[in-house]
């Protein structure tokens, strides 16, 4: 979890959309992460509600 915490307070690329891309592969490697090592289902609904919010956040993924 504060690995999740420490992304979103990263430095990100300078464009919106760039930046979304980056959250969703850094958030991918931590889901993969998380299946690997057992996590509890509330580290992967937290990752996987936070890969939500970016996807509807960006009007070139759909929302």
């Amino acid at each position: 979890m504060r690995r999740l915490v420490a992304l979103i307070h990263a430095p990100l690329p300078n464009s919106a959309h760039r930046a979304r891309i980056y959250l969703l592969e850094q958030l991918h490697l931590l889901e993969e992460e998380a299946l690997a090592t057992g996590a509890k289902p509330e580290i992967l609904r937290a990752i996987r509600s936070t890969q939500a919010v970016i996807r509807c956040s960006d009007p070139v993924m759909g929302a």
